[in-house]
């Protein structure tokens, strides 16, 4: 493979990282050519002089039969053959073992589907697995990646509509995710294979920020985001020798001065917070971020240089705030004059707006026009830069920002709770569309909770559930993406 390319193309990043990808799979067939990729990579990390330091693993030595021993008994008649104990099934440490069970089901696809419902694990990385469409093995038990919150995908359905149907205040999801995610899916994003179970969630799991108010004021000691919690990014001032270009992405500005080194878990709030410049000055210096930073979740990497300032700008002198915002209204006033209009807000605003809401680290656009007791309609005609429904509340709600609430031509409307018909109790206004007229028993769903835990916890079988709240679908196809925090559900109607 080395005498077939330019050295140029050869020892590109692009290459090198790709093949590189590719052998340390943990999905590389179990094949003889794939020991001639591993050696082809080790040739070409020669050639280029550069050594990519990761684990790279070629196949496993084949599992031979253990030999049986013949043991006579006594001296007389045939041995006896002692059967060798069973090894336990190992797998790695980002895998987990999962019981694969019989299915009634007569079409491969379909009962390949029934499994993935079953273990949490998406349909395409069980056909991968298991070699077939059916996810047939003769072994009970397999290893597979960890599970994950599953979605069936609909007729005509993208990663990108997928995305934004899953995603909320707190945890936006956009396609790239889903693609990470979702490494075996079948078909492509924009023509995926209908029926199948594709993960809309980290497999194994993420880190779900607690609520805002129960974060500590800060203290003596290290709390999260007070000082010592976070440590400050690694700033570079005219840096006295040339950057590693391998450390760096496109575009970055041309006579940039200052930089910032991303660390693991970093994103361009804190890199643009670490080095006191605006996030829209970060993305303009790095147009690989995206104009508005809708690049943020996949284009900031761990030890990448990032620009921060260009020469002639100097470095910034105003103090960095590392405490967490506080979410908290500024006073509004009745006169006519209006009040003073803060200086971090976003444009578009209304002339008119005489109410801001300061946007604390982690809020998003629910939460804002929810404590502020406003439609979300009005809510995105007051902040134009979220879009017209909300499309951009994942990029777009920056801490230490103010929003639009109220202006001086509108009323807040107080909100109002419509009871039930008769002595039952009143009716929750935190619903979803399409609920039972008769309802008269309600559940309020909590972070991570599903269709079958309220049904469960509730005492009822699945099927009412559907049936008294019709927009999970009627066989619960979209308990995946229907379920929201702090909404009220029905588990009980009257007669």
């Amino acid at each position: 493979m080395a005498n077939i390319y330019d050295d140029d193309l050869l020892c590109s990043e692009c290459f090198l990282k790709l093949m590189h990808t590719r052998i340390s799979s943990q999905f590389l067939p179990d094949e003889d050519h794939s020991d001639y990729l591993v050696e082809q990579f080790q040739d070409i990390q020669e050639v280029c002089q550069t050594t990519i330091v990761a684990e790279v693993m070629t196949r496993a030595l084949p599992n031979y039969p253990v030999v049986l021993t013949a043991t006579p008994k006594f001296g007389l008649g045939p041995g006896t053959v002692e059967e060798p104990e069973p090894e336990p099934l190992t797998c790695e440490a980002d895998q987990v073992i999962i019981s694969v069970m019989g299915t009634s089901s007569n079409d491969s696809f379909q009962a390949c589907n029934d499994i993935a419902r079953f273990t949490n694990v998406a349909t395409g990385n069980l056909i991968v697995l298991t070699g077939n469409e059916a996810c047939y093995v003769e072994e009970e038990e397999i290893c597979a990646p960890r599970g994950c919150q599953l979605h069936r995908v609909g007729a005509g359905q993208t990663c990108e509509s997928i995305g934004k149907s899953a995603s909320n205040d707190t945890n936006p999801i956009n396609g790239a995710q889903l693609a990470t995610w979702d490494p075996n899916i079948l078909g492509t994003c924009d023509h995926l294979v209908e029926g199948q179970y594709i993960c809309i969630s980290r497999p194994g799991g993420s880190w779900v920020s607690p609520p805002s108010d129960s974060i500590p004021d800060d203290s003596e000691g290290p709390i999260r985001g007070g000082p010592g919690s976070t440590p400050t990014l690694e700033i570079v001032d005219h840096p006295t020798t040339p950057i590693d270009p391998w450390l760096m992405q496109e575009g970055i500005a041309e006579g940039c001065t200052r930089y910032v080194i991303a660390s693991k878990g970093a994103n361009c709030w804190k890199v643009a917070n670490d080095a006191a410049i605006e996030q829209s000055r970060l993305f303009e210096l790095n147009p690989i971020l995206g104009s508005s930073g809708e690049y943020c979740d996949t284009m900031v990497w761990k030890d990448y240089y990032y620009c921060v300032g260009v020469n002639g700008e100097g470095s910034p002198t105003a103090s960095v705030t590392t405490a967490v915002p506080s979410s908290t209204r500024v006073p509004t006033s009745t006169t006519t004059s209006g009040i003073a209009k803060p200086t971090n807000v976003q444009a578009g605003q209304p002339a008119d707006c005489n109410k801001w809401f300061e946007a604390g680290d982690g809020a998003g656009c629910w939460a804002i026009y929810t404590d502020a007791g406003i439609e979300a309609s009005q809510f995105y005609k007051w902040n134009p830069v979220l879009g017209t429904a909300g499309e951009n509340c994942g990029t777009q709600i920056w801490p230490q920002y103010f929003y639009c609430i109220g202006t001086s031509s509108s009323s807040t409307p107080a909100p109002t709770t419509t009871t039930g018909s008769g002595s039952g109790p009143a009716k929750p206004t935190a619903t979803q569309t399409g609920l039972a007229a008769n309802c008269n028993k309600f559940v309020q769903a909590g972070d991570g909770d599903g269709c079958w835990k309220l049904a469960n916890d509730a005492g009822i079988d699945l099927s009412l559930f559907y049936k008294w709240n019709p927009v999970m679908g009627s066989g619960g196809e979209n308990c995946g993406t229907q379920i929201w925090p702090e909404y009220y559900y029905c588990i009980s109607v009257s007669a």
